[in-house]
């Protein structure tokens, strides 16, 4: 279960502030920093920890607005997180689209909780829905595929990611 405690949550936003406060005085202009969401339950080359913050797309775009940073939305990690969290997948995306402070997008499919990367139309993502409020919210955005092992065999599982994704996108208004 998620940490809800009201206290434990600001002194997580508290410290995130303090973190771009730092790369900011440092970077100054020289970088553009971009607050990406996370699933809750995050698997790594087989390691696993629990993220407690910014796991849904009102928090992403309130984090965002809160620091002055823009946002990289990844879908996948967000259906991820709505699946733990019990939330409305779409609510939550158009939540993240309306800041107006997405800047880029990675996307693959996606199923159940921990189910991160898969090739597209391979999960239970409702992927054409996503991607018709993605062109309704950010149409200029950059979105890039995030498939697992998609770099192997010549790039092959990115190429087909960007084929399916064309037929997806041909299908929405």
């Amino acid at each position: 279960e998620l940490d809800k405690d009201p206290s434990r949550r600001q002194a997580r936003y508290e410290a995130l502030g303090k973190i771009i406060k730092a790369i900011k005085l440092e970077a100054g202009d020289a970088v553009e920093i971009l607050l990406e969401n996370m699933p809750v339950s995050c698997c790594f080359f087989g390691g696993s920890w629990k993220s407690n913050i910014v796991n849904t797309g009102s928090e992403l775009a309130m984090l965002g607005a809160r620091y002055g940073v823009g946002v990289t939305l990844d879908l996948c990690h967000l259906f991820l997180a709505c699946n733990e969290l019990r939330l409305d997948y779409l609510t939550e995306l158009e939540s993240a689209l309306k800041s107006g402070l997405v800047r880029h997008v990675h996307y693959s499919d996606g199923d159940g909780t921990t189910g991160e990367g898969l090739q597209i139309g391979e999960g239970t993502m409702p992927l054409a829905a996503a991607f018709a409020l993605v062109k309704k919210y950010a149409p200029g955005v950059v979105a890039v595929p995030e498939i697992w092992f998609g770099h192997e065999n010549g790039g092959r599982g990115f190429l087909t990611a960007w084929e399916r994704t064309d037929k997806l996108l041909t299908k929405i208004p």
